[in-house]
């Protein structure tokens, strides 16, 4: 998927193309985490929640007329449908326009900055042809439901619904009265929020933040009482967080209160995908963190502590915040892996580099060719020279004849951590742009890089 950024903070213009793996690098301060998180506003649950409130509430300068006369035949019949195919056809690409050309006006309050002016940015979808192919590829495969429900008894008085392998979105009353009971404004919100969800959905099925703030987050969340609650703008209560934050804590308490591991495992023994982001899970605490990371007890249902055993080491159990830094920075990802991850997701990390040692950088970027391999994508920035120069090693051995061989080289041992150069973006961000610095027999030119380690050793040589 191709995107234009116009005037979001240092960027006056870039253009991205999201690859299964999209990496972003380059100095502080040049736009890579703005850039980052703007895109996955627009892409994810933000962007969609808050174009669907502005089209309720007739704010905007377009409306769709198969969506008009869907509702008006539901509030005469008590049932409609939209044909997916037929919107794609008629409104598709000038609904992505749309979607993208609002976000302007919401983005000042994704990040939650009062003195920051975004009155210049602009996003806009560059391949309308590529978007539709994607769509109708994912499309048949997702099931969507939306409803709304009598608050006493959980009955439904209408139902959304887009079964697997079907193209029509349904609006369906239980109540004869719901057309004439319920405000017509909540009607159309239950819907278009379903049915814009399952157009976006088809295009990420999810888009996760891993923001920088990680590290201490996970600390000062556990352990958890059952009064912490999140709002409906996804921010703990009383506070005033950016969205990727504020995402990211709703997605860690969401498992705390609802995760159920068992109940997973036996999901995975019928879905691949999922059988197999348990695997990835065990494989980043095993390899990487060093340790199983666990809840006190299974019981979601009970206060519960979040704790690491040790590997290899019997009965030695601890708490999160005496934990090192590094466990600290991998545990949201893993959590994720363990109870949230679902195939093609978007998931954007901050510089997943921070307090892991080389070695473990290393691991970690050839963890991050795995979980693209399993069919999720991933989004980072880092300043770390050890993900650039291994990334440029992993498609080098994707070229390979003899994987097998090669794969004794690396540091998890597994061919699955190669990674096919088509699948890969990187992007250097300076002067005000980014451009594509992947070159066409895989190598990356990273001078943000080399340029520094070069002034580094030339100040030791003058020195002597």
């Amino acid at each position: 998927m191709k995107i234009k950024i116009n005037n979001l903070g240092a960027v006056r213009q870039a253009n991205i193309e999201i690859k299964p793996l999209t990496v972003f690098i380059g100095p502080n301060n040049t736009g890579k985490t703005q850039t980052a998180y703007a895109m996955g506003g627009t892409l994810g649950k933000w962007g969609i929640q808050k174009y669907t409130d502005a089209y309720v509430n007739n704010e905007l300068p377009e409306s769709y007329p198969l969506i008009e006369e869907a509702i008006e035949k539901f509030l005469k019949d008590g049932n409609a449908k939209i044909n997916m195919t037929d919107f794609l056809d008629r409104h598709g690409k000038y609904y992505f326009q749309n979607v993208a050309k609002y976000a302007p006006k919401w983005i000042q309050g994704f990040f939650a900055t009062k003195r920051m002016n975004f009155d210049n940015f602009k996003i806009t979808f560059t391949d309308w042809k590529e978007i539709r192919d994607t769509i109708s590829k994912n499309f048949f495969k997702l099931k969507v439901e939306g409803k709304i429900s009598v608050s006493e008894t959980g009955k439904a008085m209408l139902t959304i619904i887009k079964e697997t392998n079907d193209d029509n979105f349904f609006i369906i009353s239980h109540d004869k009265k719901v057309q004439e009971d319920l405000p017509l404004k909540e009607i159309k919100r239950v819907f278009l929020g379903t049915f814009f969800s399952g157009i976006q959905g088809s295009l990420f099925s999810g888009v996760f933040f891993f923001p920088a703030e990680r590290t201490g987050f996970i600390s000062f969340l556990m352990p958890l009482e059952k009064k912490i609650t999140v709002t409906p703008k996804s921010e703990p209560q009383g506070k005033t967080l950016p969205a990727p934050i504020a995402d990211m804590f709703e997605t860690i308490v969401n498992i705390y209160f609802q995760g159920d591991i068992q109940k997973r495992i036996e999901e995975g023994k019928t879905q691949k995908d999922i059988k197999k982001y348990l695997e990835l899970s065990a494989i980043l605490q095993n390899e990487i963190i060093g340790g199983i990371i666990d809840f006190s007890t299974p019981d979601i249902n009970l206060n519960r502590d979040l704790i690491v055993k040790w590997k290899g080491k019997e009965n030695i159990l601890l708490d999160m915040p005496v934990l090192s830094s590094a466990v600290k920075d991998l545990t949201p990802l893993a959590l994720y892996l363990n109870y949230t991850a679902r195939q093609n997701h978007l998931i954007i990390i901050d510089e997943p580099e921070m307090n892991l040692h080389p070695k473990a950088q290393a691991q970690f970027v050839e963890f991050l060719a795995m979980m693209v391999n399993s069919g999720l994508y991933i989004l980072i920035t880092t300043h770390s020279p050890y993900i650039v120069d291994h990334l440029a090693n992993l498609i080098k051995a994707e070229k390979s004849k003899q994987k097998e061989k090669l794969k004794e080289r690396f540091f998890l041992h597994r061919t699955d951590a190669f990674l096919s150069q088509d699948k890969v973006g990187v992007y250097l961000f300076g002067e005000r742009t980014a451009k594509n610095i992947m070159n066409e027999d895989g190598s990356i030119d990273w001078d943000t890089f080399s340029s520094i380690t070069e002034e580094i050793m030339q100040i030791y040589l003058d020195l002597e």
